[in-house]
């Protein structure tokens, strides 16, 4: 429950600090070029749904069905920004709640694992957008040092979850 309540927290931050910058403003510089975040697109498009198994409790299935929501919605925030629709920023709310729900699941500690290193690659992204903001005098620098506070709390977290990490062949 206590991460449940960090990732709200890191998630209330964001919309009051960016809201501006994920909604509705164009940074005078050039963002990253699609291509550049086309990797991480398509690690984020490529994540699958989970399936209620006839085994799972009811707040398992329903803990599932919230996840599987909350992959739709990344799914069309990543069509978004794909298409040019949308900055990589809107991302950011959409899979901190994915994360958070798929604390839930009872997903094993090595998917778990594998989401925070996803997490840190779109936090990393997002950090090079806010310094590119920051050049174009869109962003306060306060919104890019939040930005890198988030990053090393997530690297942190990376570097206690290393032992759950999934053992290459």
């Amino acid at each position: 429950m206590i991460a449940n309540t960090k990732w709200h927290w890191l998630i209330a931050i964001g919309i009051l600090i960016f809201p501006d910058v994920a909604l509705s403003q164009t940074p005078k510089t050039s963002a990253p070029a699609p291509e550049q975040n086309g990797q991480l697109l398509k690690k984020m498009g490529g994540l699958k749904p989970m399936a209620a198994v006839d085994g799972d409790a009811p707040v398992r299935k329903l803990a599932k069905e919230r996840y599987n929501l909350s992959l739709k919605i990344l799914a069309g925030g990543v069509a978004l920004v794909e298409t040019g629709g949308a900055p990589l920023m809107v991302l950011a709310d959409d899979f901190a709640q994915l994360r958070s729900d798929l604390a839930t699941t009872g997903a094993d500690a090595a998917e778990k694992h594998r989401m925070l290193e996803l997490h840190v690659e779109l936090v990393k992204h997002l950090t090079a957008d806010a310094g590119l903001l920051k050049e174009s005098e869109t962003a306060l620098p306060r919104q890019l040092l939040t930005m890198k506070r988030l990053l090393l709390g997530l690297e942190i977290e990376l570097l206690e979850t290393k032992d759950a990490a999934p053992k290459a062949p």
